[in-house]
């Protein structure tokens, strides 16, 4: 994220301007309650959507030791779960709202400092997993910017900025998307674009795609790649290899493979321990079925993330898929013991079991499957049901 105080040092001269909006608040919906969620999270103890909703709720409360549980426990059954992560890296300013000047100031107690540091590392994990992960839980938590900016009310680029990322931390896309714009233009980037800042195509771009302007997205982008090393000068605000990593997957995501490709690569050049280069890479050769590069991407995501037992769940599904059940049988195993209450483990493993031709193993594994899988997942239970009835019959 940007630093307020470099934000306001970039820009001058005047704009119109609209009231900023408030910070967002977590409130519930009409209807649901705390005790709602936490009855649907013991229906399904281990969905890990239930689960982060309900550590929504508990933080519309400020029941904070309770979020915190549940949003662990959401992580334990699934690590890449982006909103989870975001959340648990800022609840430290729900739980210190005078966090947010302590940082600014450089006043942060000595025994706050870690939060900053799991702060920027769940942060940037959530954004490498999922660079379109909602914003909305950050808005809940943060001031409002225009309260920020003292000494009158004319509209200024500063002003408009911080109304746009006050409106994209708070998930209204269409109008931080309208603001960037406007500042692109007041900056005169329609006649050069090169004076349009990095942040501006940054959260102009990321707009752009929450929004599924995927076309727009990749122009603001491509305009950042194309900036290359000035992204690392002084005054700099926008992390060169996550503009480069963010570009690569809106290309995925627009179908150009390729390309794609490519530009993950230059994306790990930037900095080779990128694990989720390796993981959009191995999906992108999964979808080719071009299973002995995608085994290879496999690899090489744990060999930088060694600690995530996700990773080795892919790399058993990939294995499975591409006809090498004995080498996936204990991969999935692995697995399985870093990820116990993921229903995907034994859903895999019972496919594996089946090519391997072990039936009691298959419904076994079948039949932990239907423990663990929260009961949305209607076609998966029906599938899996339906292979039972298959094993169950005559031998």
């Amino acid at each position: 994220m940007i630093r307020r105080a470099r934000l306001l040092l970039l820009l001058a001269g005047p704009l119109t301007l609209a009231p900023a909006a408030l910070p967002a608040q977590v409130h519930l919906k009409p209807g649901v309650t705390v005790r709602k969620l936490e009855q649907a999270v013991a229906h399904d103890p281990y969905d890990p959507v239930a689960l982060y909703d309900l550590a929504l709720g508990y933080w519309s409360k400020k029941r904070w030791d309770d979020v915190e549980r549940t949003l662990r426990r959401a992580l334990d059954i699934e690590p890449r779960n982006a909103p989870a992560l975001l959340a648990l890296a800022h609840l430290p300013y729900a739980r210190r709202p005078k966090l947010w000047d302590e940082e600014e100031r450089g006043t942060v107690p000595p025994e706050w400092q870690p939060t900053l540091i799991q702060r920027d590392r769940l942060s940037r994990r959530a954004f490498l997993i999922d660079p379109l992960v909602d914003l909305q839980i950050v808005g809940a938590v943060a001031p409002d910017e225009n309260t920020l900016i003292r000494g009158g009310t004319d509209a200024t680029p500063e002003r408009t900025a911080l109304v746009g990322l006050t409106n994209f931390r708070n998930a209204q896309y269409d109008q931080a998307f309208a603001w960037f714009d406007r500042l692109a233009r007041a900056l005169g980037g329609e006649q050069d674009p090169s004076r349009i800042p990095d942040f501006v195509l940054y959260y102009r771009g990321l707009a752009a795609a929450h929004l599924n302007d995927i076309p727009a997205a990749i122009r603001d982008f491509r305009r950042l790649h194309a900036m290359g090393d000035t992204l690392d000068a002084p005054g700099g605000l926008v992390d060169p290899v996550l503009a480069t990593y963010v570009l690569a997957f809106l290309l995925q995501r627009a179908g150009a493979y390729d390309e794609a490709v490519a530009t993950y690569q230059q994306a790990l050049a930037g900095d080779l321990g990128l694990w989720m280069v390796h993981v959009q890479l191995a999906r992108i050769h999964d979808d080719r079925g071009e299973w002995a590069d995608a085994v290879r991407e496999r690899d090489l995501a744990l060999e930088a993330d060694p600690d995530d037992p996700s990773l080795l769940l892919d790399l058993g599904i990939t294995l499975s898929k591409a006809g090498r059940p004995t080498e996936a049988e204990p991969v999935l195993a692995r697995a399985q013991a870093g990820l116990p209450r993921n229903f995907r483990v034994p859903y895999f493993q019972g496919l594996v079991a089946q090519q391997l031709g072990h039936p009691d193993a298959a419904r076994a594994a079948f039949q932990h499957f239907l423990t663990l899988v929260p009961s949305r997942y209607v076609d998966e239970i029906a599938d899996v049901r339906g292979r039972l009835r298959d094993l169950s019959g005559p031998r």
